[in-house]
């Protein structure tokens, strides 16, 4: 993410080598992501970079991507009071801001999973209850929670169903 410092791990052969004092390091582009002579990388801005590692007349690459952290999770499904039926299902639906961040993963789970289960983005209303459903990335940074009521309806699910 944009901020952060990590070091590259240089492995060579043989160990004994004697050019490994004289290790250099480059970045194509040091707007993007800078290296010090210790292998350092300091992430600037959005973009990639490919850092260099040379050593006399070796020299290895690697590609950095530097991507802005997750900032936040907008649920779009509607979840004022959100109520459900046994058996029935709700696709869960949200949108990650920035769209492709850092730590972008995330994960949903149920506090009950036999009151509501998730399948993917699916919530699956089981049997009733309530339980909290939460939504997170997976450095649990950004998390959002809501809750869900699994109620019998007055109306049968079969006379709604065919009225």
């Amino acid at each position: 993410g944009i901020g952060d410092k990590r070091k590259i791990k240089c492995d060579y052969i043989p160990e004994d080598a004697d050019n490994t004092n004289k290790i250099m390091w480059k970045s194509s582009d040091e707007t993007v992501a800078c290296v010090d002579n210790m292998g350092n990388i300091m992430a600037r801005k959005e973009g990639t970079s490919r850092i260099m590692c040379i050593a006399e007349n070796v020299s290895a690459t690697c590609i950095c991507t530097i991507k802005p952290y997750l900032s936040d999770i907008c649920i779009k499904t509607e979840l004022d009071e959100l109520k459900m039926e046994p058996l029935e299902e709700l696709e869960l639906e949200y949108e990650l801001i920035p769209k492709e961040s850092f730590d972008d993963k995330i994960k949903i789970k149920s506090s009950n999973m036999s009151v509501v289960n998730i399948i993917n983005q699916r919530l699956m209303a089981k049997s009733k209850g309530t339980a909290e459903i939460t939504i997170e990335n997976n450095s649990g940074r950004i998390c959002k929670k809501f809750t869900v009521q699994v109620q019998k309806n007055k109306v049968g699910i079969f006379k709604r169903i065919f009225k």
